[in-house]
């Protein structure tokens, strides 16, 4: 006896994609793809003539935007786990404007950020009793007529928050190297001019890049006002830097974010509810925390990113809570 055998509509074919899940800090430590920049750039910068133009009053190493101190800080938050980004566009990529350096960001680095500055953001908040807005890349966002090629914002108008100022340039055109060399009045232009964009966008912190480096940059100020003097602090990630213990192009754009998430909770009120002038948060080396007294003894706590130890971190410094015991 034969069994009997039917025929149907074939079933297709099908593959399931599963995301992996991996560390913020290694999602944000992989390699970068190669940047190609055109060889007739420009090989100089021009001086800023408009009237909210910045001469900063000192432009000095940022000494403790360093891997070593900032995983300190958010040692928790770097373990966190998030999806290994799959709308990354890979590269090489070709720069050779303005336009294509705004276009590689957004359609390679913002996929590779977007989920760890989420995450993070999120655990950053809970720490404090905190929940932050929505945080999104808006490109050619203006201020006062000035126009920054990138911004990192903080919720929805009229109440945005920007959080980060980016400005991108040509390594023929400009590199970090040349800040200490004799060509030091041009090569502090573009840093004079990013100071510019996060005074009028009242963020504390920046950052330049080229097709060879990020370059970090904080304002340590009081007055959100491009007439004041204002200091500059600058640090240097090459763009070719990779690896889980090393301080990335990706990483040190989310740790600024971070940072300035913090600079967000502390300010409260949106801006336009202050009356001017408007005042940047008291800046904090990043290498100091917070001791606090329990009746076991101590904890250290880092007031930016909430990270508590029982011991403090080699080579951090702390300071006594003003109340001296925690809850």
């Amino acid at each position: 006896m034969s069994l009997p055998t039917f025929q149907g509509t074939p079933v297709p074919d099908f593959s399931v994609h599963i995301k992996r899940s991996v560390s913020i800090r290694y999602a944000l430590s992989q390699p970068n793809p190669a940047l190609l920049g055109a060889e007739h750039a420009p090989s100089s910068t021009r001086g800023d003539t408009t009237r909210h133009a910045v001469k900063a009053l000192s432009i000095l190493k940022w000494t403790d935007f360093n891997i070593e101190v900032l995983e300190d800080l958010y040692k928790d938050m770097l373990s966190q786990m998030v999806l290994s980004p799959s709308g990354a566009k890979s590269g090489p990529f070709h720069l050779d404007n303005i336009e294509e350096a705004k276009k590689m960001f957004l359609e390679h680095l913002c996929p590779r950020l977007e989920d760890p500055i989420e995450q993070g953001a999120a655990l950053l908040g809970s720490r404090f009793g905190h929940q932050f807005p929505a945080v999104v890349v808006k490109p050619g966002r203006s201020f006062d007529r000035q126009t920054p090629t990138l911004s990192y914002v903080a919720g929805n108008e009229p109440d945005a928050r920007t959080l980060v100022v980016n400005i991108c340039l040509h390594a023929n055109a400009w590199h970090s190297s040349m800040i200490g060399g004799n060509k030091a009045t041009i090569a502090r232009r573009p840093l004079d001019r990013l100071a510019k964009y996060c005074l009028l966008a009242r963020t504390r912190y920046g950052f330049l890049m080229s097709t060879k480096e990020i370059v970090a940059m904080r304002i340590r100020g009081t007055v959100f006002d491009t007439s004041m003097s204002c200091h500059v602090e600058w640090q240097a990630i090459p763009w070719s830097v990779n690896g889980p213990y090393e301080l990335t192009a990706c990483l040190s754009i989310w740790f600024l974010v971070m940072l300035s998430l913090d600079d967000l909770r502390l300010s409260g009120s949106p801006p336009h509810y202050l009356p001017p002038p408007y005042y940047l948060p008291a800046p904090r080396s990043l290498n100091v925390w917070t001791r606090y007294q329990i009746p076991k003894g101590f904890f250290y706590r880092h007031p930016s990113s909430g990270q508590r130890e029982a011991e403090l971190p080699e080579g951090a410094e702390f300071e006594d809570s003003p109340n001296g015991t925690s809850s």
